[in-house]
């Protein structure tokens, strides 16, 4: 019918509803979002996943697991640079404690 151009309204309906509902039953499945979560861009996330409250998520997650992420707002730029420093924040606070020690 779309070749003779005619409209198809009611297979086009029926086709969004149901990728809507796969779609819901295969990120069930898969991953668990808490409120005020977010994902940006198009990324993957592995099965299993459950995303805590105000998480978000700028990459792709590769390892089950349960993630959490929140901080207060700040200027952007400050934001990038502590975004950077604070994915190695445990193994630098564990060199810090080797050098404190007498």
């Amino acid at each position: 019918c779309l070749d003779r151009g005619e409209q198809a309204l009611h297979e086009t309906s029926m086709t969004k509803v149901f990728v809507a509902e796969a779609v819901n039953r295969i990120v069930d499945r898969a991953l668990q979002m808490c409120g005020a979560s977010g994902i940006s861009g198009h990324i993957e996330i592995c099965d299993d996943v459950m995303l805590l409250g105000m998480t978000g998520v700028p990459n792709s997650i590769k390892e089950p697991g349960i993630y959490a992420s929140a901080i207060p707002a700040m200027e952007v730029v400050t934001w990038r640079k502590n975004a950077v420093s604070f994915k190695h924040l445990h193994e630098m606070q564990g060199r810090l404690r080797k050098i404190e020690k007498p």
